[in-house]
């Protein structure tokens, strides 16, 4: 939380320390972002423009957000620290992975609709499970909004699940779909936990093609990324992974691999030998 700088910023002088600052967030420059109450953080940009300058590092979950901070604090020390997964072993042997998959807020904001609507534009027309309902209101609401845009039988609708459960319904999903829209923290700053939960299970990932996911996802490596308008193309890619077992596994394979370098272990490394560096 940046509101926590200028404690940082004293403590450093008492104690003659050094002051790393982990941010999720930019708030330096608020002319760019349309996507928030700018007025209601102007406290969060006084504190970042006064107080980055004088950090030893700033840790970063994406490259996209360094490039970002760097355009006004080009003296600072920005390191990238991504998320961390947990790899779980997977038995590809055994083969309950039919549905299209979704874990998370369903505002309408996340986009989470679009699946319904890639969906219907398959021929393989695949069950469709969303996990992250809050009530059963919601939850009820949400499936009749499917049901416009798809064949509500093919629909399952979760509320929020325990981890056991959630990993239980993982293993039912082909494919994990992160649709975000093209908003300044989605195109700069977001670490989607959904898709590091969707890799930690070799599933891979179709989502919108902006900046943050275009480093999280290597198309059709990975996963696939899409713009808004081409689903009728991510729709015939979701037929081919269906038809095509080959296809499929190699890209959980390559998933595998990519793994290896997003667990927390790697994360802690990263920045434990930062920190270690400048004692």
């Amino acid at each position: 939380n940046v509101t926590f700088l200028p404690f940082i910023s004293k403590l450093k002088k008492i104690l003659s320390c050094k002051v790393y600052l982990e941010t999720h967030d930019f708030f330096t420059d608020l002319t760019l972002r349309t996507d928030i109450n700018t007025s209601k953080k102007l406290r969060q940009q006084r504190f970042e423009r006064k107080y980055i300058p004088t950090l030893d590092g700033v840790f970063c979950l994406m490259d996209s957000q360094i490039e970002l901070y760097r355009q006004y604090y080009p003296n600072t020390r920005f390191i990238l620290a991504r998320t961390g997964l947990t790899k779980f072993r997977v038995d590809k042997k055994r083969n309950e992975r039919d549905s299209l998959g979704y874990i998370g807020s369903l505002d309408i904001h996340k986009g989470v609709r679009n699946i319904f609507s890639i969906a219907s534009m398959t021929k393989t027309k695949p069950p469709v499970i969303v996990i992250g309902a809050k009530s059963k209101a919601e939850k009820e609401r949400f499936i009749e909004e499917a049901s416009k845009l798809y064949d509500s039988s093919k629909v399952s609708v979760y509320l929020w699940q325990d981890k056991k459960s959630l990993l239980e319904l993982m293993n039912r999903m082909k494919l994990g779909f992160v649709t975000l829209e093209d908003t300044f923290f989605n195109q700069y700053l977001t670490s989607p936990l959904k898709l590091f939960d969707y890799y930690s299970k070799q599933i891979p990932v179709v989502g919108t093609k902006i900046g943050t996911l275009s480093e999280l996802v290597r198309d059709g490596s990975t996963g696939y990324l899409y713009s808004i308008g081409s689903e009728k193309e991510i729709a015939e890619k979701i037929d081919k992974l269906y038809s095509d077992d080959e296809l499929y596994a190699s890209i959980q394979d390559n998933i595998d691999k990519f793994c290896d370098e997003l667990t927390w272990d790697v994360r802690a490394k990263v920045i434990a030998e930062e920190i270690s560096k400048s004692n």
